[in-house]
Formats: structure tokens, C-alpha cells, sequence
């Protein structure tokens, strides 16, 4: 079981991060994602010229790795710096990708996880911090005294529910799967309308740490979802469509209703992330696996969310029974 697991264990099948140079524009970076498919890079830079994120000083062979760059960052690194019409491009290619480095809470510092214990190395994930790296040692290097990790992988809240999903059927786990979930959510949502402009809601989003805000009605009744992962889109095969979203999201000429009806074509979208207080804690496991979510929603009978249990508030769970 969860004894001798590691970290390492759980990336053993992931392959190793995609990074970029630190002087790659933003174009670069969007370039890389669309290419590898993924919503976050590693920015490196040459040993001895930088300060990597939270002053750290973290080097792979001739590369210094200086933190991570998600699309939401360059996002909202565009809508800060936007002066015109004829900026969002010009900006993107002449933008180094490592000015846009610290856009949010998380991204301030280089979390790297404990390899040797896996509670230990659960705890910036249980904390809010929705990805770590996972230092890969090549073989033999145990015998060091200070082992160089020759690679990173990165672990994600994700990996975690995802390894721990089956582990809720046996003992210690067992006592946990049953209990309501209301016992572990988080009260007090914050929610958005349709109507309200989308850009203050992504840098209070960013302020706070947030990958999501639930879109309610003007009766309060949970309607939609704004997530981090509805910006997956921007990173589709370059054209006219995704190039036009996106000079018009930083520019901030869009609604959160105008932008979740361009990226779903119009199409009602279901609201797949809904449970009540009392659904079951294997359940709301099985049910952030199966639909590949961050989060649930906790409404009342009216619909309105008055809770939400995150993926760290699973991992806190599942850590406090290790």
C-alpha cells in the first residue's frame, strides 16, 4: 500500500517536463504547449544568471530551472500589459517567457516534493498547490551522498486522487469512503454571473490561489463553471477562431457567458462537478476520476452552492489517515 510508495512510484509511467528557454517569447511557449499539449511549462535558464522562484537555486545537467508557466499566466500577463488593439501579438512575440514567471500565489515558488515519504511530500499538495516536480535520479545515485536528480517529472493533485481512488476500498481508507463530504468541504463560495467581465475574475482567481469559480443565475442557482482547464482551447491548432478568443479575452471585451458559449460552439454545457452535502467521500472520488474534474460543487436543494470539496481538500483528507 501506501507504506513504501514514493512520489517517484506514482510519475514512474509520466514523461519527464516540457520546458523552454528563459529567453523564448510567449508565442514560443504558446507554440510548445499546443505542440506537447499541456497548460504548463518549466522555464529554464543558465546556472549562476538567475534567481530561480522562491530564491531557489535547482539545476538539471547545464539548465537552471526557474518555475513553472501555466496559459493562465500568460493570460493574464497579456491583460496587465495590454496598451492597444495591435499589442496582443506584438506582445507574445517580444515577451520573454520568463518575465511572465510569478503571475500568481503559486507560481512565486518552485515546489519540488520529498521523494523519500509520501505524507511528506503530500503536504504542498493538500496546502492548495496543484503541482509539484518529482526530482529522477538515475540509477545507483542512492550511493551518493548528495544524489543530482538528472530529470523532473511532475506530480499533480490529479495523480494523487487517481492513485489513492482504488486504496479507498481497503483498510485504513475504509472508514473514510463513507463519511459525508460535507465534513471536509470548504463553506463560503465566491460565485460570478454570466454578465460579469471575465478578466477580474481570472486575477482574483490568481490572488487567491483558485482554479475555478462557480457561475450562478440571478437567483443564485449554480448554472456553469469558469475553470482553468476552459482555457485548453487556446491551445488548439493555431487559427483564426482561437487567435480571435484570445486578443479579445485580454483585451477584456468578454463576459464569462460570451466566453463559455464561444469555447462549448453555443452547446448547453452539463454540470458534471454538482454533488449535495451528503454525498459519500468515495463517491465524490469516483466522481472527480471518472469526469477528470478539480473540484464538486455543494448545493442545497435550491441549487445554490453553498460548499466546495477541492482535490486538496481530498488529499488533506486522505493524508491525516496515512
Amino acid at each position: 500500500m501506501s507504506d513504501c510508495v514514493t512520489l517517484t512510484d506514482l510519475v514512474a509511467n509520466k514523461g519527464q517536463v516540457v520546458g523552454l528557454d528563459a529567453h523564448a517569447s510567449l508565442a514560443d511557449g504558446l507554440s510548445t504547449m499546443r505542440a506537447h499539449q499541456v497548460t504548463a511549462l518549466c522555464v529554464f535558464g543558465k546556472p549562476g544568471h538567475w534567481l530561480g522562484a522562491g530564491n531557489s537555486n535547482i539545476c538539471v545537467a547545464d539548465k537552471q530551472l526557474l518555475g513553472l508557466v501555466s496559459i493562465l499566466d500568460i493570460i493574464l500577463y497579456l491583460s496587465r500589459h495590454i496598451v492597444n488593439e495591435a499589442d496582443p501579438d506584438a506582445l507574445l512575440k517580444k515577451t520573454h517567457i520568463s518575465d511572465v514567471l510569478g503571475q500568481n500565489t503559486e507560481s512565486l515558488t518552485l515546489w519540488v516534493a520529498a521523494t523519500s515519504n509520501l505524507k511528506l511530500a503530500l503536504e504542498p499538495l493538500s496546502k492548495g498547490v496543484h503541482r509539484v516536480l518529482v526530482p529522477i535520479f538515475p540509477a545507483g545515485a542512492e550511493k551518493a551522498q548528495h544524489p543530482t536528480p538528472s530529470s523532473y517529472k511532475l506530480c499533480t493533485q490529479s495523480d494523487i486522487i487517481a492513485y489513492f481512488q482504488p486504496l479507498l476500498k481497503t483498510d485504513p481508507f475504509q472508514s473514510l469512503a463513507s463519511q459525508p463530504i460535507s465534513k471536509f468541504a470548504s463553506s463560503g463560495v465566491v460565485c460570478a454571473l454570466r454578465s460579469d467581465p471575465i478578466m477580474p475574475t481570472l486575477s482574483s482567481l490568481a490572488n487567491s490561489n483558485l482554479m475555478a469559480v462557480p457561475i450562478v443565475d440571478r437567483d443564485g442557482v449554480l448554472a456553469d463553471t469558469l475553470s482553468a482547464n476552459d482555457f485548453r482551447t487556446l491551445l488548439e491548432k493555431t487559427d483564426h477562431r482561437s487567435e480571435r478568443v484570445l486578443k479579445a479575452l485580454v483585451l477584456g471585451h468578454v463576459t464569462i457567458g460570451e466566453y463559455l458559449k464561444e469555447i462549448s460552439s453555443a452547446k448547453p454545457r452539463p454540470l458534471i462537478g454538482v454533488v449535495s452535502g451528503n454525498t459519500s467521500f468515495s463517491e465524490a472520488v469516483d466522481r472527480v476520476c471518472e469526469h477528470k474534474i478539480h473540484r464538486l460543487w455543494i448545493v442545497d436543494s435550491a441549487g445554490v452552492p453553498v460548499g466546495v470539496l477541492s482535490l486538496g481538500d481530498m488529499i488533506r483528507t486522505i493524508r491525516e489517515m496515512l
